[in-house]
C-alpha cells in the first residue's frame, strides 16, 4: 500500500517541483541583484574602477541562493503536497493517509482505499502553481532599481554625472559665496571695457562674479584703446590677464590706465623738423636731463627710442631702449615675450586661449611692444 501510495503522489510531486524551482529563482534573483545594487552603491560612493566586480557580485550569490532556498526552503514533501492536493475539496483525505501510511490497521486501510479512489478522480492539472505576490514585487524591485544603480555608477565613471563621495563633499561644502567686483573708473570708462571669459564678445564697464569660498573666479580681460596702456591693478597686481584665486572673501579692483602721449610729452619734444627730441631742462645740449655734462660716451644723449651704441662700455650707462613712461616697465625684448607668454599661459588656464580672446591679448601686447 506504501509504494501505491507513492505512485500516486508522484505526479504531483512532480508539478510541484516547478513551482519550487520557480519560487527559488525568484528570490535567488532577488538576492542576487540585490547585492548588485549594494556593490553599485559601494563603488560610487569609494570611486571603485572595475566592471568586473558586477559580474562576482551577481554570479556568487544567484549560484549559492538558488540550491539552498529549492532544496531546503521550497522542496516539496509528501506532506506539502498532501496539504496542496486536499485544498482541491478532498476534505483532509490525502493528509491522514500520509500521516499514518504506516499503520496497517483496518480503519486505515479502509481509509487509504478511499482517499485513493477519491484522489484518482482528481486531475493533476487541477494543481495551480502558486507564486505568493510578495515573492514576485521583491525581484520586480530589486531588478530595476539594481539596473538604475549601476548606470548612475557608469555615468559617474564617465564623468558624466559626480560620484558619490564628490556629492558628499558637494552636500558638505561651505555655501558661503562672495562678489568678486571688476570696474573701470568713471573718467576712463570711454576708452576701457572687460570681457569675460565666458562672454568674450561682450564688453562692460563692470563685471561682478559671485564666487563660492575658495573656489576659483573667472578670467577678465582688459581691453583699451589703442592710445592708452595698462599700468597695474589698484591693488599692485601687473596681469592686464586676472581672475582671483581661492576666493575667501569680497573683493572689489579696478585697473590703472595711462595714456601713452601724456607720459611722452614729459620727456620727449620735437626740433624744428618735428623729430623727436629730449628736453633736458636748460636747453643745452651739452649736458644731460638734469643739468650734467656729458661723459662724452654719447649714452646720455641718446632718444629713448634708439638703439644703443655697440661701441660703448658695458658699464657706460643705463640702456634705457627697452623702456617707456616711467623708465621701469619693460615692453620688448625678452621680458616682453615672457609677459606675452605668462598670459597666454593665463588664458590657457582660464579656458579663454582659443579665438577671439586670444586676439585680444595679442593685439594689446602688439600695441605696446617697442622694438
Amino acid at each position: 500500500m506504501k509504494d501505491t501510495n507513492h505512485d500516486v503522489l508522484n505526479e504531483y510531486v512532480a508539478r510541484l517541483k516547478k513551482e519550487s524551482f520557480l519560487k527559488s529563482l525568484l528570490c535567488a534573483l532577488a538576492i542576487a541583484f540585490g547585492a548588485i545594487l549594494v556593490t553599485a552603491l559601494i563603488c560610487w560612493f569609494t570611486e571603485f574602477s572595475g566592471y568586473w566586480i558586477f559580474a562576482v557580485a551577481f554570479a556568487v550569490p544567484f549560484g549559492a541562493a538558488l540550491p539552498l532556498f529549492y532544496f531546503f526552503v521550497f522542496y516539496p514533501t509528501k506532506k506539502y503536497v498532501a496539504k496542496r492536493l486536499d485544498r482541491l475539496g478532498l476534505y483532509e483525505r490525502i493528509v491522514t493517509m500520509v500521516e499514518f501510511e504506516n499503520q496497517d490497521s483496518y480503519i486505515m486501510q479502509r481509509q487509504r482505499e478511499d482517499a485513493l479512489k477519491t484522489l484518482s478522480k482528481v486531475n493533476s492539472k487541477l494543481v495551480k502553481l502558486a507564486l505568493s505576490a510578495a515573492l514576485i514585487a521583491i525581484p520586480a524591485v530589486a531588478i530595476p532599481t539594481a539596473t538604475a544603480m549601476t548606470s548612475v555608477y557608469a555615468l559617474s565613471e564617465a564623468d558624466v554625472i559626480p560620484s558619490g563621495k564628490e556629492l558628499v563633499n558637494e552636500l558638505n561644502r561651505d555655501k558661503t559665496t562672495f562678489d568678486v567686483i571688476y570696474f573701470i573708473p568713471e573718467d576712463m570708462r570711454e576708452v576701457a571695457r572687460f570681457s569675460s571669459a565666458s562672454a568674450p564678445e561682450r564688453e562692460d564697464e563692470e563685471i561682478v562674479q559671485t564666487v563660492g569660498k575658495g573656489q576659483d573666479g573667472e578670467a577678465v580681460v582688459l581691453r583699451l584703446n589703442k592710445d592708452y596702456v595698462f599700468v597695474r591693478w589698484a591693488d599692485a597686481m601687473g596681469d592686464f590677464i586676472r581672475n582671483e584665486t581661492d576666493v575667501q572673501g569680497k573683493i572689489v579692483v579696478k585697473p590703472v590706465i595711462e595714456k601713452i602721449e601724456d607720459e611722452l610729452d614729459d620727456t620727449v619734444k620735437t626740433d624744428s623738423e618735428g623729430a623727436p627730441n629730449v628736453d633736458r631742462g636748460d636747453g643745452d645740449n651739452d649736458g644731460d636731463a638734469s643739468g650734467r655734462p656729458s661723459d662724452g660716451s654719447g649714452e646720455e644723449n641718446r632718444n629713448p627710442w634708439e638703439p644703443a651704441n655697440p661701441d660703448d662700455d658695458a658699464g657706460s650707462g643705463s640702456d634705457t631702449t627697452q623702456y617707456v613712461f616711467d623708465g621701469k616697465t619693460d615692453y620688448s625684448g625678452l621680458p616682453y615675450e615672457e609677459a606675452y607668454q605668462k598670459a597666454m599661459d593665463q588664458l590657457n588656464q582660464s579656458g579663454g586661449a582659443g579665438g577671439k580672446y586670444a586676439d585680444i591679448a595679442a593685439d594689446y601686447f602688439e600695441s605696446i611692444k617697442r622694438n
